[in-house]
């Protein structure tokens, strides 16, 4: 059987962000509060329309679940997608769905964005993607929801990492991929 892994690492926006990403962080100094939380009233689809089809906002449940409030259009291409899951928990496999937890888990307890590189291994092919988590409160007390950017996500997915990405799902459960690569 084929190695899979997924795995974050965080990334300095000084080195590995473009406009857009750099754009989306000057927005959140712009309207953050002393405490470094965004006001849910702040996230604005108008202002933020050139990132909407890449935004995601996920709401942290009394029970500590992450609720998918709202999914970017160009956010979870690919065949074997979580397009219709409504917690991360429900993401498969287990294995990414603990990657982003635990990224999503610390974003929510920083006073800050967390910007992340993912990464996903299918065998020999490694892809990624970037990440910005950024921490909103849908109340005047702290950060109970996140506003999650992808700059890299593009209409119906990058075909090499929706390639590697639904084979590396297949691979962490154990089965073969239709493609029979292996």
């Amino acid at each position: 059987m084929l190695a899979v892994a997924f795995w974050s690492d965080p990334f300095d926006p000084a080195i590995g962000a473009d406009d857009e990403v750099l754009a989306l962080l000057d927005w959140y100094h712009a309207c953050s509060r002393a405490d470094g939380v965004v006001s849910r009233a702040k996230v604005d689809p108008v202002v933020l329309r050139p990132w909407i089809g890449r935004i995601c906002l996920y709401h942290r449940e009394a029970d500590g679940r992450f609720r998918v409030r709202l999914r970017g259009e160009r956010v979870g291409s690919g065949e074997h997608s979580n397009d219709g899951a409504l917690y991360i928990d429900d993401n498969r496999p287990p294995a990414y769905r603990d990657c982003q937890l635990v990224d999503f888990r610390a974003a929510l307890a920083k006073p800050e964005p967390s910007l992340h590189r993912v990464s996903i291994r299918a065998g020999e092919d490694i892809v990624w993607y970037r990440r910005v988590l950024i921490p909103v409160a849908l109340t005047p007390g702290p950060a109970d929801m996140l506003l999650l950017f992808n700059p890299d996500a593009q209409p119906g997915g990058r075909a090499e990492f929706v390639r590697v990405f639904d084979r590396a799902r297949w691979l962490a459960i154990g089965v073969a991929p239709p493609d029979s690569e292996g």
